[in-house]
């Protein structure tokens, strides 16, 4: 009789409904196969195209293959020196990083401050120049003209006829 106690039990209930609930959520989401600060390093196809252009503005070229295969060998090397330079705090209290870090935002605002405002007749004739850019394509409007029997009778259909003549008179075509 106790086991029969307990099926009645709405605990009994509560955790196997919030177990299988659990165990669901589980199965339809999966733990990632790599945690965040994995030590997996991925090379998109952005990675290939901007080493592809770096090494065409030197050498005026694409890569060889092999050129290639130690362009990546050199990227994931550097990606694997990075990681473990963080991992090792050398980014904490260094002169020499915050240096490079403080150079670096310079470039960047000398970069940016180096942009400077175009006039109106600059922007003008640019947009002359470009206007198709922005033209929008043709537009096509209607009307709709209902000829009701029940108005008309038997005129409906003559007045139809008659707004039809006019329409392919006026009509380019």
């Amino acid at each position: 009789m106790p086991v029969k106690r307990w099926l009645r039990e709405p605990l009994l209930h509560f955790l196997v409904i919030g177990f299988a609930l659990f165990a669901g959520y589980r199965v339809l989401n999966p733990e990632p196969s790599q945690p965040p600060g994995s030590t997996r390093i991925e090379i998109t196809d952005d990675d290939l195209r901007q080493m592809d252009i770096a090494w065409m503005a030197q050498w005026r070229r694409h890569p060889t293959d092999e050129e290639m295969r130690n362009l990546l060998d050199n990227k994931v090397r550097e990606e694997v020196l990075y990681r473990e330079a963080l991992a090792l705090g050398l980014d904490k209290e260094d002169v020499i990083v915050k240096r490079r870090l403080a150079q670096k935002m310079e470039f960047l605002s000398e970069d940016v401050s180096a942009i400077r405002d175009s006039g109106p007749d600059e922007l003008k004739a640019w947009f002359e120049k470009n206007q198709q850019r922005f033209a929008l394509p043709g537009r096509v409007s209607f009307r709709h003209l209902y000829f009701s029997f029940d108005r008309r009778d038997d005129r409906a259909r003559e007045a139809a006829a008659r707004s039809l003549e006019q329409l392919a008179r006026l009509s380019p075509t």
